[in-house]
């Protein structure tokens, strides 16, 4: 069995890539809940509707 070591700097550079990652997808769904009312005025939708906007943009495939 062959053991590989991970340099301490390759892990805090994955580290940091997974931070930025995650920080990105909280502001992207931050955008879109702080413009849920104009959506719904916009758009007369109800708050079941909304729901399936949120849905539809976290689970948007790339």
């Amino acid at each position: 069995m062959v053991r590989t070591v991970c340099q301490p700097r390759s892990l805090q550079r994955s580290a940091y890539a997974v931070l930025a990652s995650y920080l990105t997808i909280v502001v992207d769904i931050s955008i879109v809940i702080t413009g849920l009312p104009r959506i719904q005025a916009s758009l007369g939708f109800s708050a079941a509707e909304l729901s399936w906007v949120i849905n539809a943009y976290i689970f948007e495939p790339d």
